[in-house]
């Protein structure tokens, strides 16, 4: 799975050469990409998100060289968030997706009910062990089964 993925990010690392680039855009799908493979609460799709191309800043007019490019910037920064995404998922493999990625999120999502999958996103953002232990210990026998066997039908 682990190659799929590494697939997918180096396809959108090659778009950033592409003649019709569109930065918008790219980063849209690079953002989709990056979500399905290690949540859409990840850091790096947070990052993504915050790039902003600034044509015609204050900043950007202060500039002591006179040579800034703002999509030249934007360009950068997306590629290293993706070179890094990229790098983490060779050197981690599959385990590193870990219960974030689409993987699981898929069968969370169709076994447990919403309200118990919406607290189990809200327990796993704020890394609340405590919390996550009572939530697993009060899921019914039946919901604990339904995870595994969607786990086991996805190897």
């Amino acid at each position: 799975m682990v190659e799929k993925y590494v697939a997918l990010i180096d396809y959108q690392i090659e778009k950033l050469n592409d003649e019709a680039f569109d930065f918008e855009a790219w980063k849209s799908g690079a953002m989709v990409i990056l979500g399905r493979v290690f949540g859409p609460n990840d850091l790096k799709v947070q990052q993504l998100d915050s790039i902003r191309v600034e044509y015609g800043s204050s900043w950007s007019m202060r500039a002591v060289s006179g040579s800034f490019n703002p999509i030249a910037s934007a360009i950068k920064q997306g590629r290293e968030i993706l070179t890094v995404a990229k790098k983490e998922l060779e050197l981690f493999g599959d385990e590193f997706v870990g219960i974030r990625g689409k993987y699981w999120e898929d069968i969370l999502s169709a076994a447990l009910k919403l309200n118990e999958y919406k607290k189990l996103q809200t327990l796993l953002n704020h890394n609340d062990l405590d919390g996550l232990e009572k939530f697993v210990n009060g899921l019914e026998s039946k919901t604990v089964k339904n995870i595994l066997l969607e786990a086991l039908k996805k190897l």
